[in-house]
């Protein structure tokens, strides 16, 4: 099994003037917690390893706070495979993220009326285009006291570790292309700050040691 290093995600930082909180580890389940809800005891076994990156941050926008609470990448991670209903092929190599999405006010999310984005983007390509739709992504998703958790899944953003890596948490089933910001010339990707919906985004850092130029330009064409 071969997993991102745990040094190779070196902060998660918070973009904008969205709250910062440090106190999720305590209020939200653990990311190993929801994949054994979700019935993946092998994704649950590779968050509780030194090669899982806990991040625990929030930020508030739209009515939401909406926490970052841990990643890992690696290859047979999960005992799910993707399989791509185009080609075929299997993805083994992938990216797993979990998010808690809560309302500010303290009211239950209900589940069937919530519509969220969840989705890495890589600075230097438009959003429009490279998100978590054409990055093979998924999710599986669940409620518990009123907090809705999200599991996210793509094909590994490793080889992409020598960009600008983001996390974005929007409302809409769809990247919103109102809600952040694309920089054509520096490749930035960033808040909206006059919209007021929810467009959470996280920097991820990724330690450029796992990056791989050329199976990325070959996979983002």
């Amino acid at each position: 099994m071969k997993r991102l290093p745990a040094a190779a995600v070196v902060a998660a930082l918070v973009l904008g003037a969205g709250s910062l909180t440090a106190f999720a580890a305590c209020k939200y389940l653990t990311p190993e917690n929801v994949a054994q809800e979700m019935y993946d005891s092998q994704l649950a076994e590779a968050f509780l390893s030194e090669e899982a990156v806990l991040v625990n941050e929030t930020q508030s926008y739209g009515g939401y706070d909406v926490t970052l609470l841990g990643i890992i990448s690696g290859e047979n991670l999960s005992k799910y495979r993707h399989n791509d209903e185009t080609t075929g092929k299997t993805h083994n190599d992938r990216t797993y993220a979990v998010v808690a999405i809560a309302k500010s006010d303290g009211s239950p999310v209900v589940q069937e009326e919530a519509e969220f984005f969840v989705s890495p983007l890589v600075g230097g390509y438009n959003p429009v285009h490279y998100n978590a739709a054409s990055m093979h992504g998924g999710y599986t998703e669940m409620v518990e006291e009123g907090i809705l958790y999200r599991l996210v899944e793509c094909d590994t953003v490793e080889i992409l570790a020598d960009h600008d890596l983001y996390l974005c948490i929007s409302d809409g089933n769809f990247y919103n292309v109102q809600a952040y910001c694309y920089d054509g010339e520096t490749g930035v990707i960033s808040r909206n700050a006059e919209y007021g919906g929810l467009n959470a985004v996280f920097d991820l850092r990724l330690d450029t040691e796992g990056a791989d130029p050329e199976r990325a330009a070959e996979y983002m064409a």
